[in-house]
């Protein structure tokens, strides 16, 4: 897979992950915790997807995996 499909990749997991966390606390925030759904086994899978990501960009010379929350391997935990 080219770099640059790898990049592009990698960014929506990001963008999924700040999703994630942003209806977490919009939800957490209007109708509680109790009412929350638990996002915790998706966030789990996008950090194992940016994982792949990650090693796959490290094997290409020049590669800079770019874009991603940085955050998501804690399973969305700031």
């Amino acid at each position: 897979m080219p770099v640059e499909e790898l990049t592009g990749l990698l960014e929506r997991v990001a963008v999924a992950v700040r999703g994630l966390k942003s209806i977490e606390t919009r939800m957490r925030s209007e109708i509680g915790d109790e009412a929350t759904p638990d996002f915790a086994p998706l966030t789990t899978q996008l950090a194992r997807i940016e994982k792949v990501l990650r090693t796959q960009l490290a094997l290409r010379p020049g590669a800079v995996a770019e874009g991603s929350s940085g955050d998501a391997a804690a399973g969305g935990a700031p």
